[in-house]
């Protein structure tokens, strides 16, 4: 008598004949019968999305820094306090990072990056968002300088400019070093640091603008934009290349 041992198995046959999906029958009948849909795509649709994102806090915070440098420059009498103007674009800029950062910081960029748009598209839409919201504050404040002192709208935009983009840059240069909570507060420190000492600047306003001083606020701006750019450009890498 012989002796047959266990019965060999094909286990991949087994498998696929499991898990085997049957033929479809009428498929095109079928999706005839649904309703027609047509997803939403597109730049303005992209925009739409990433302007529900953001928070109300940013466009509060744009519309009452514009509205005080508007107001400062209207009432008479207040030309000593045009100063303190770049030292209001710091605090802006605190809101308008944290929250260029917020998926980052609370590690959502996985996520982000499985949504319909990919999250370089997401990421682009939502600076020129926040880049929007900036601008109004920025011309809102160039004008109210420029009405309340004797300069030129060159000398003002870099009396402004210099804080402004310092904050930024200094920002992303945390954002940089510290994703979770902590840098949010150091982003604050900074902001809060370089408003604090442009307006601690308003009480030698004059020596801070005299004509021999203007090279120094021009090269102090110069360095705030290659800070700014390499920072930004580095931050942007991390964010929609992670390792």
């Amino acid at each position: 008598m012989k002796h047959h041992g266990p019965r060999k198995i094909d286990w991949h046959a087994e498998l696929r004949a499991a898990f085997a999906t049957p033929p479809a029958r009428r498929g095109a009948a079928f999706l005839a019968g649904l309703p027609a849909w047509r997803p939403h795509t597109g730049v303005g649709w992209l925009l739409w999305v990433q302007l529900r994102y953001l928070r109300w806090r940013v466009w509060l915070a744009a519309a009452g820094a514009a509205g005080f440098c508007l107001w400062l420059a209207s009432v008479p009498g207040r030309q000593d306090d045009a100063w303190a103007l770049a030292a209001v674009l710091p605090l802006v800029t605190l809101v308008l990072v944290c929250e260029l950062a917020r998926a980052a910081r609370f590690g959502m960029a996985e996520l982000e990056a499985a949504c319909r748009y990919s999250l370089r598209q997401a990421v682009m839409a939502r600076t020129l968002l926040l880049g929007a919201a900036m601008l109004p504050v920025l011309a809102a404040a160039l004008a109210a300088l420029h009405r309340m002192t004797a300069l030129d709208l060159a000398q003002a935009a870099v009396y402004l400019l210099t804080p402004w983009l310092l904050s930024a840059g200094g920002s992303l240069w945390v954002l940089n070093r510290f994703r979770g909570a902590e840098g949010g507060y150091a982003c604050a420190a900074v902001c809060c640091g370089v408003s604090a000492g442009r307006f601690l600047l308003t009480f030698f306003d004059e020596a801070a603008a005299a004509a021999e001083f203007l090279p120094l606020w021009q090269g102090a701006l110069a360095a705030a934009i290659l800070l700014t750019g390499w920072q930004a450009r580095r931050w942007y890498r991390q964010t929609l290349c992670p390792q």
